[in-house]
């Protein structure tokens, strides 16, 4: 994952396209430097994350935000995008069939084989988590030699806080700050599909498909189909969720049948009265049609990362410090005997296990409030005043008494994108300064 995520945002690539240029035409989509949060935040900025969950059962229709395409490997994309996709392959043939494609080009572009679709940021997030565990424990507590001041989890947090202040603006801490960061792949958004694995890395790559004789045909059935070609990435092809084209599918029309039709001709109806009276646009995924934005998509297809960041984090910590003490589950320590004997004492000491009940009792939902809201000013890399920063906790704190622990994590997240500076772009609404 980490190589990836690396080789897309590394700059010499990025470099080499943007003095090279880019050949006139169809605008590609720019990911590291205007739409980097594009599929990542919602229309209001609140980072967000595509789940496979069950929109409708209704009628022995199963219908789920994913689709698989169809592939060698599974390859997962948001359903009316894999809708999209489907159709643009078929142009693809027909115009293969029809000769209008030139040869000796670049084969994936012609094939169109789904390669890389959806990542799943819950388990990307899990495996960075794991990473994160493994920085501070080996690298930080045992390598530095502060495992020796671990003896229980208040004392294992003191160290984890020394840990994070000193490394924090450069590693995520909570899901919200990691699905915005450049660690995690824009894979996650479901919106994209690749269609060659080329390494990012390598400029010649991006070269050789935006040189090629087929290219300008690839990247205008694109945008007819409701897709954006990447700029760096040209064989990844990204869902222009706020198009016509893509938007029409989340909609279908039901005309009149047969049976409809012959009653009405024997009442001497018009072909325009019979389609009046019969033909319905029908809803599909619950999405509302609002070509120029994503309209309600963030809403039913995904959730907002930041209403579970603290009971998250106090999760991690729990499991992390009992697996800590599994590890190493004494600390010893070393000392003189009286002078006679000359010799050292070696003694150990047990750490204390942390139980369900003491991590309820003594670490409440304030406690990881106070760690989630600092570890977003990191992220973030904010400054707030130490007078202000005691504010917004002692708020947060009464707003949960008075409304619930998601009215108090919405207006932690309302006070960071505040600070950060609110931009808004119900287009393509992704990046806080760059959003267009």
């Amino acid at each position: 994952m980490a190589q990836s995520l690396d080789s897309y945002s590394t700059f010499f690539h990025n470099k080499v396209i943007k003095e090279r240029g880019y050949p006139s035409g169809v605008k590609p989509i720019d990911f590291p430097y205007d739409m980097r949060l594009y599929g990542r935040v919602d229309r209001n900025q609140n980072t967000v994350m595509l789940t496979k969950k069950i929109l409708s059962n209704l009628a022995k229709n199963r219908v789920l935000t994913i689709k698989q395409l169809e592939s060698k490997a599974p390859v997962f994309v948001l359903n009316f995008v894999a809708e999209a996709f489907k159709d643009l392959q078929q142009h693809f043939k027909k115009a293969n069939a029809f000769q209008r494609l030139a040869t000796g080009g670049v084969k994936e572009m012609i094939d169109l084989e789904p390669k890389i679709g959806w990542i799943d940021p819950q388990r990307a997030y899990d495996d960075y988590i794991k990473v994160f565990y493994g920085l501070f424990v080996d690298d930080f507590l045992f390598e530095g030699g502060s495992y020796k001041e671990v003896l229980n989890f208040r004392t294992y947090m003191e160290q984890f806080n020394i840990f994070y202040n000193t490394f924090g603006r450069e590693m995520p801490l909570t899901k919200t700050g990691f699905l915005k960061s450049i660690l995690a792949s824009p894979l996650i958004s479901g919106m994209m599909v690749e269609i060659a694995k080329l390494d990012p890395n390598d400029s010649r790559n991006a070269s050789k498909w935006i040189s090629d004789p087929n290219f300008n045909f690839y990247r205008n059935a694109a945008v007819t189909h409701g897709f954006l070609v990447d700029k760096y990435m040209p064989w990844r092809l990204v869902a222009d969720i706020s198009s016509v084209q893509m938007q029409a599918r989340w909609e279908k029309t039901i005309f009149p049948n047969s049976d409809q039709i012959s009653k009405d001709k024997a009442a001497g109806k018009t072909d325009a009265q019979i389609m009046k009276a019969h033909a319905k646009i029908e809803n599909r995924f619950g999405l509302i049609p609002d070509p120029g934005s994503a309209s309600n998509l963030f809403e039913q297809y995904y959730e907002k990362t930041h209403l579970t960041d603290a009971e998250e984090l106090k999760e991690i910590f729990y499991n992390w410090y009992n697996q800590f003490i599994i590890d190493s589950p004494a600390v010893s320590s070393v000392k003189d005997e009286p002078c006679r004997s000359k010799k050292l004492v070696k003694s150990f000491k047990r750490r204390r296990e942390l139980t369900r009940e003491e991590l309820e009792k003594f670490y409440d939902t304030n406690y990881w409030i106070d760690m989630c809201f600092k570890a977003r000013i990191k992220e973030e890399d904010l400054t707030i005043q130490q007078t202000d920063y005691e504010k917004v906790l002692k708020n947060a704190s009464f707003i949960m008494k008075k409304l619930d622990k998601d009215s108090a994590m919405s207006y932690i997240n309302n006070i960071i994108k505040i600070t950060k500076s609110q931009v808004i772009d119900p287009r393509l609404c992704q990046d806080y300064l760059n959003c267009s």
